[in-house]
């Protein structure tokens, strides 16, 4: 007996049809909604986009920006720390605010050098005690770590005008966080006069620094040479990093060397000849000798913050800023007082010097270099700290009045950004702003915000789309009120990279602390 024949269903009640239909209706109308979301966009004039971008930006706010966030267990900081990144991870070495900033001597916290991963979680850390790291650390073609410490001490300083004295160290430990030798460089409690000091290290391992007087070392801690190398002169007021072009040649910036036996110390104070005459020097390898020394521009009202009393034109007696080099090594840019110079690598000849218009108190920061030789920096000078971008012909291209002392080094995103850390400032302590107009795209650490301490000498790093840097102490508030806060940060930028062509897109070159020029 034959099964008698189904009737088939009407195509229409399939029940696949229809949720293949519904797919494709839905599909197009998400296209034709984006198209004519991107139609309208496209309508929209540049300062439109602009101001959506910033109120996206702003929208981020603290917590999104900043993803994670490392305190020492001691209280310490990373008040002069510029991070080294070597296989993904950083390297680091704690300081923090002292004497001047109701921070005695005293009070000093133990100190550590660290091993991070990316997400700021501590692999190793190696004990320093009462040592601070004065700087940023270099590293060796075998990994070993180079830095400078400073012991500071203030006891022997009654009626001295609240002087402050420092011993300092080249440290040098393993990979993995092993001590391998400590050097003495200066002598026992010298008077304490500079910022940071950060070694800077050639492609044969030869490792330069300035601080009484300049260094290279080898990397089982051998002298090799200094500069000047008779003990009867030093430099007083020396800081920052030298740095090395492709031939090995080795570049500083100093105030001149003075007698030694010229310096006194005593109930009055410090008492030295008048050291305001500074030079950018050019070196063979190893120090082997002068190719060429020049007298830099040096102007700077005195009276930071505007003060009406200033006369203007006084020289400063000491140098922050680390020298760099402009496109190709061609050039080198060099800050001293309120004024930039350019210098000519090969012959030494200065090209121009300039005081921003509006300039006052001094450099403390390392410009960045974009891919058109332009210069990035600000200035120190309280309520009038100004960050100016200057044009490789010595023309300032515009100005932002930040408002608070910019020591810290800016950098330069691929997203055509400039990136800056200030000190207190109600309206923001860590900058986004439009490398082309100078305008503030975003900021945080607003008072509204949950507070950052203020930034100061530490430099920053960037590593795929993220910006690691410290601050200047753990503390905040009164004593009597005082609790520790976070002091290293891992904030979310809008580069992924640094500014594609830039000769000098960080201080020390990049991310690697070597202070070698870079190949673009």
């Amino acid at each position: 007996m034959e099964t008698p024949a189904q009737p088939q269903k009407s195509f229409f009640k399939r029940w696949w049809f229809w949720i293949i239909g519904s797919i494709f209706l839905i599909g197009l109308f998400l296209l034709g909604f984006a198209a004519y979301s991107g139609y309208q966009n496209d309508q929209k004039s540049p300062e439109e986009k602009a101001k959506e971008a910033q109120e996206k930006n702003q929208k981020l706010g603290f917590n999104k920006r900043v993803v994670k966030t490392f305190t020492p267990s001691s209280g310490t900081a990373f008040k002069y720390a510029s991070p080294l990144l070597y296989s993904d991870h950083i390297y680091i070495g704690s300081s923090e605010r002292i004497g001047y900033d109701n921070a005695p001597i005293s009070k000093i916290h133990d100190n550590f050098f660290y091993k991070f991963d990316l997400d700021l979680n501590v692999k190793w850390q190696y004990p320093l005690q009462k040592k601070m790291v004065a700087g940023g650390a270099v590293m060796d073609s075998n990994h070993n770590l180079y830095f400078i410490t400073e012991l500071l001490d203030d006891k022997n300083n009654a009626n001295k005008k609240e002087l402050i004295f420092s011993t300092t160290y080249l440290t040098s430990l393993t990979e993995d966080g092993k001590f391998r030798f400590e050097k003495q460089l200066s002598e026992d409690m010298e008077y304490w006069d500079h910022a940071y000091i950060t070694p800077a290290i050639s492609k044969d391992n030869i490792i330069y620094f300035g601080d009484s007087r300049f260094y290279a070392f080898d990397t089982e801690g051998n002298k090799l040479a200094q500069y000047p190398d008779e003990n009867s002169k030093k430099f007083i007021s020396y800081g920052g990093s030298p740095i090395i072009d492709q031939s090995g040649n080795v570049y500083f910036t100093s105030p001149e060397p003075v007698l030694t036996t010229s310096i006194k110390v005593d109930e009055k104070g410090l008492n030295y000849p008048k050291h305001d005459v500074v030079r950018a020097y050019k070196f063979t390898p190893k120090l082997a000798s002068v190719i060429w020394s020049t007298v830099m521009g040096n102007e700077m009202l005195d009276n930071e913050g505007g003060n009406p009393n200033g006369g203007g034109g006084q020289k400063a007696n000491g140098i922050e800023s680390p020298p760099v080099f402009g496109l190709g090594g061609k050039v080198l840019y060099g800050l001293v007082g309120c004024t930039i110079s350019k210098i000519d690598t090969e012959t030494g000849k200065l090209l121009w010097s300039l005081k921003p218009d509006g300039a006052t108190g001094h450099f403390n920061a390392s410009p960045a270099i974009d891919a058109e030789d332009n210069l990035y920096v600000g200035t120190k000078s309280n309520i009038e700290s100004r960050f100016y971008a200057i044009s490789s012909e010595g023309k300032q291209l515009w100005r932002n009045d930040i408002g608070s002392d910019l020591y810290n080094s800016p950098i330069l995103g691929d997203d055509n950004k400039v990136y800056v850390g200030s000190e207190t400032n109600p309206k923001g302590k860590f900058h986004a702003i439009n490398m082309k107009t100078g305008k503030e795209e975003w900021t945080i650490g607003k008072d509204s915000e949950r507070k950052i301490p203020d930034f100061t000498h530490d430099a920053m790093l960037l590593y795929k789309g993220y910006v690691y840097i410290g601050v200047h102490s753990a503390v905040e508030g009164e004593e009597k009120d005082a609790a520790f806060v976070p002091t290293f940060y891992k904030i979310k930028v809008d580069a992924k990279n640094y500014l594609p062509g830039s000769p000098w897109p960080r201080i020390f070159g990049g991310n690697s602390n070597s202070g070698r020029q870079l190949k673009i």
